[in-house]
């Protein structure tokens, strides 16, 4: 594997988290990080920004180069960092204080990846569910002026 089929691989690798996990939508990793950047602190989202770029201009280049390692270590740490975030942004979600006063305890790290699986899910299935939805209600929209066009209602 050349360097620029290892930087195409992590910046596949990167693209699919961000839709797998985050949601993103776009055709590049730039037009996915600008696709979530409202939803990402200030710091990951000039990170993932400056990955982006990076990816960008190594793509473009097209000629091997030392900068190619620099961008699979930057895209090993937005790894890292997404996951943390994910996992923070599912310990969010599942914010427990106790009734009795006590200090909230903090979820094992196994429990918010099960967790942040489960929302991710979750999510997925509700965006389902509301395409179904809206696309239904549309063809019985279509259907019913279609009626009172023909005359049968």
């Amino acid at each position: 594997m050349d360097m620029n089929e290892l930087a195409s691989h992590y910046i596949q690798k990167l693209e699919y988290l961000l839709a797998k996990d985050f949601s993103a939508k776009g055709h590049d990793l730039e037009a996915k990080v600008t696709s979530i950047a409202a939803a990402l602190p200030d710091e990951l989202r000039d990170f993932l920004q400056g990955t982006a770029l990076l990816g960008r201009r190594l793509h473009q280049s097209g000629e091997p180069n030392r900068e190619v390692m620099d961008f699979v270590f930057r895209c090993g740490q937005a790894f890292e960092r997404l996951e943390s975030f994910r996992q923070i942004r599912a310990a969010e979600n599942l914010v427990f204080v106790p009734l009795n006063g006590s200090a909230p305890e903090e979820p094992e790290k196994t429990d918010l990846d099960a967790i942040a699986r489960f929302v991710a899910a979750r999510d997925r299935l509700l965006k389902a569910v509301a395409s179904f939805t809206l696309k239904f209600l549309l063809v019985l929209a279509g259907l019913l002026i279609l009626g009172m066009l023909i005359g049968l209602i």
